[in-house]
């Protein structure tokens, strides 16, 4: 099963502040996740090769090839994706804009 580490804090703490008891923020949360999974889930995936695979890239075209890259680069994606909380909004600003500037200049070489 997998779950998103900061969402998980949010909700303990909150349940710890009511005592342990009850409903916590009364919501769920609805939105996808996909880094954790696209960052770790190569271990998962890689012990039913080839069939895993090829199930997977049918499914969501793209899927399985985006895990194995993750995977590749879960020392850049890890200490994002798999944090514990979630990171300040300065933090996501200058992530957000490191990967549009990292993208601007990886498409800026491959036109030379």
């Amino acid at each position: 099963m997998w779950t998103f580490a900061p969402n998980l804090d949010q909700a303990i703490s909150a349940l710890l502040e009511q005592g342990s008891v009850g409903i916590v923020a009364g919501r769920v949360d609805h939105v996808l996740h996909p880094w954790p999974a696209i960052t770790d889930g190569w271990k998962g995936l890689s012990r039913a090769l080839p069939q895993s695979y090829d199930d997977l890239e049918r499914a969501a075209p793209g899927s399985a090839a985006a895990i194995k890259l993750g995977h590749a680069l879960r020392p850049l994606l890890a200490p994002v994706a798999l944090r514990a909380t979630r990171p300040s909004p300065t933090a996501r600003t200058l992530a957000v804009a490191g990967a549009f500037l990292a993208g601007f200049v990886l498409t800026r070489r491959g036109n030379r």
